[in-house]
């Protein structure tokens, strides 16, 4: 059976999950955030390792290899990407395409992007029809451009009004630069084109989603190029990018706008899998990695999308997953501030250690709290076993810290100091997880669990699940590698998107409209599959309707596996009752090698088999310091119960379970966790 590898970068760790000939391994490395291709590569190198073979000899053995990255994430988030030059139509340098002028609103993000000198306006125009009324200036085009390069311009994004309905105009630049700097010539910009990057309407959406595409694009394409060289010798196949859109895309096929939020997105689609196999209906997922907290949400056993996504403030027109992150992660920081009045209160986050220098106790340098430095000074964390031993944690670091960072300041001891830590971000991703489910008025406790991951998400779901409707907590053995494992769900896809509207009063008429779109769409898939290396008939398609109905409201249709060559797909649209086709999408996917996950035969309820021994450890000023019994993951097998206070062990996690709480083994190997009533 040939090898499945599935790689995912985050802020702390690299993960990896490798499915070689029925064995499954997971791997943990530290992200190197100077280069993400070395951790890449040391991710490889381990696996190599646990199946005693060489490298060369575990990626000739493969099939295919799936990443998802933090790059575009982070390069966003710390504004260190490209500077850009912006190209509108002439009028609109101020707004934009909004109602107010971008430059004299504080609170927008966008002047953290591009400056205002940045952007240029030119005169061609377009009319109310999509047709030309005003021709573009050559020279004017070519002053512009060169204006832009002259104060620093690296990368050049054209968004002219309405180019969504006739690109021709933004094409027409295109051809006048390529003539003009052709890319033979040393500081010849890269050029970005709404018409290009965005298949929806609305101009002002549009200009963010393309410069942020261009923001990120140099770093990307960088990175993602130089890691596929770096495995090219042995590896004969193309690596495969993780888009958040649920789906896989070699780097040529790719906008580097598609890898945003990729790895989160990658974890949703491994607790829909998980839930679909254990017929879960409702499920709250929280990814708790180094350095933050994703929360997502599955509704009807189908993921949540965002049309208009928010990406660091500004509104976008790139759907994708609905994930939303807050600072709560492994590597969250802890500190004492005064308040207003006087008083020594404790704050955690947003900041993160990362992983570099990292947390205390990982012994690289770090000097702040962390949340990590709190779990293993409570003695939830073996700091002999983390990484499977392959780290070994400074407990004594981590307590000195505590003790003069906090204790000291708040008056307490080092046990209750941390004890407060552990509460405070506890509660407060409970607060969050509360905020986010009012808006889920679907979900019903008796039908909804919490899906923890990430390498925190075993040790804390317990106590930041109290009070959440819900009725089990469910962790899976690949939890500390879940985004790794989510991206071993997904096959190669493109999504191609009509946003002109359809009325559907003539049925005739709509009909042949709808059948030139969908034929023009299918076709666009034909080629961009052939691209991948994949024939005609391997794709399989489904088309999302987008219907406004007579009474205002909106409705998603969705038709699968239909045949473009015929109307049959026509009869629901038509059957639907709708007005007017606002949108059409197009989702062209072909199966590739996946990690399938073979439920074990059930064995009896006692875990003494997987027994590791006991563990001092601090449970609240309820119960103190207690030993309690620690059981090794790997062990543990399908019918296996253990009741708390107990610690799960796992090369790469714990889980804690706490007094009140029992923890079930599944027949897939999840620890589905309850509250003993």
């Amino acid at each position: 059976m040939p090898c499945t590898i599935d790689i995912d970068t985050g802020g702390t760790f690299t993960d990896g999950m490798y499915n070689f000939d029925g064995r499954i391994e997971t791997v943990k490395v530290s992200t190197t955030p100077h280069d993400l291709t070395v951790c890449f590569l040391e991710n490889l190198e381990e696996a190599a390792r646990r199946f005693n073979i060489s490298l060369e000899s575990l990626l000739r053995s493969t099939s295919v290899i799936r990443y998802s990255n933090t790059i575009g994430t982070n390069t966003i988030i710390q504004r260190n990407g490209l500077r850009l030059g912006l190209i509108v139509s002439e009028g609109y340098e101020e707004t934009l395409y909004g109602a107010e002028s971008v430059w004299s609103n504080p609170e927008h993000p966008l002047p953290s992007f591009i400056r205002r000198e940045m952007v240029v306006g030119v005169s061609g125009q377009l009319d109310a029809g999509g047709e030309v009324s005003k021709p573009l200036n050559r020279q004017e085009v070519l002053d512009k451009v060169q204006q832009l390069i002259d104060i620093g311009a690296r990368a050049v994004v054209v968004c002219l009004k309405d180019s969504s309905v006739n690109p021709g105009l933004e094409q027409a630049i295109k051809q006048i630069v390529k003539e003009e700097f052709p890319t033979f010539y040393l500081g010849t910009p890269s050029l970005f084109l709404a018409s290009e990057i965005c298949d929806y309407t609305g101009d002002e959406l549009r200009v963010n989603t393309t410069l942020l595409n261009a923001y990120i694009h140099r770093e990307m394409a960088r990175t993602l190029y130089k890691a596929e060289e770096k495995i090219r010798k042995a590896y004969r196949h193309p690596l495969l990018i993780v888009h958040s859109n649920g789906g896989v895309s070699r780097i040529a096929k790719t906008r580097a706008i598609n890898t945003y939020n990729s790895g989160p997105a990658a974890g949703l689609a491994g607790a829909q899998a998980i839930g679909e196999k254990l017929g879960y209906r409702h499920m709250i997922t929280a990814d708790m990695g180094g350095t933050s907290l994703d929360i997502g949400f599955i509704v009807n056993q189908q993921k949540q999308y965002e049309r208009t996504p928010l990406i660091e403030g500004m509104r976008t027109n790139h759907p994708m997953h609905k994930i939303d992150a807050i600072g709560a992660g492994g590597g969250s920081i802890a500190k004492v501030v005064t308040a207003a009045h006087g008083e020594q209160q404790l704050q955690i986050g947003p900041e993160s250690a990362g992983s570099a220098p990292g947390p205390i106790c990982f012994g690289r340098g770090g000097r702040k709290v962390t949340v990590t430095d709190v779990d293993v000074t409570l003695g939830y964390l073996d700091p002999g076993y983390f990484l499977g031993g392959r780290m070994p944690l400074d407990v004594a670091k981590a307590r000195e810290a505590i003790e003069r960072q906090i204790a000291r300041p708040l008056g307490t001891s080092i046990e209750m100091a941390a004890w407060l830590i552990k509460q405070q971000v506890d509660g407060y991703i409970r607060d969050q997880i509360g905020e986010l489910l009012k808006h889920e008025t679907d979900l019903r406790r008796e039908e909804t669990v919490l899906f923890a991951y990430g390498g925190g998400g075993a040790t804390h779901c317990v106590g930041f699940s109290a009070g959440l409707p819900i009725h089990a907590i469910v962790v899976s053995p690949l939890s500390p590698v879940f985004s790794a494992y989510g991206s071993s769900t997904m096959d190669v896809m493109h999504k191609y998107t009509h946003s002109r509207p359809i009325a559907l009063r003539d049925r005739a008429t709509a009909s042949r409209q709808v059948q030139t779109v969908v034929l023009n769409l299918v076709q666009r898939a034909i080629r961009d599959m052939r691209g991948e290396g994949f024939a005609a008939d391997d794709i399989r398609y489904t088309l999302e309707c987008r219907l406004r109905m007579s009474d205002g409201e909106e409705r998603v249709l969705a038709i699968q596996d239909f045949s473009a060559e015929t109307e049959e797909h026509m009869a629901p649209i038509h059957e639907a009752g709708g007005e007017v086709i606002t949108s059409l999408l197009l989702n062209a996917s072909v199966d590739v090698a996946k990690a399938d996950l073979q439920a074990k035969e059930t064995v009896s309820s006692n875990p003494e088999a997987a027994r590791r021994g006991v563990r001092e450890s601090f449970w609240g000023p309820a119960y103190g310091w207690l030993e309690v019994p620690v059981y090794e993951r790997e062990r543990l097998q399908a019918g296996h119960l253990i009741m708390g206070p107990a610690l799960i062990d796992a090369r790469d996690t714990t889980c804690v379970l706490p007094h009140g709480y029992s923890l079930t083994v599944d027949q897939y190997g999840n620890g589905v966790i309850k509250e003993e009533r």
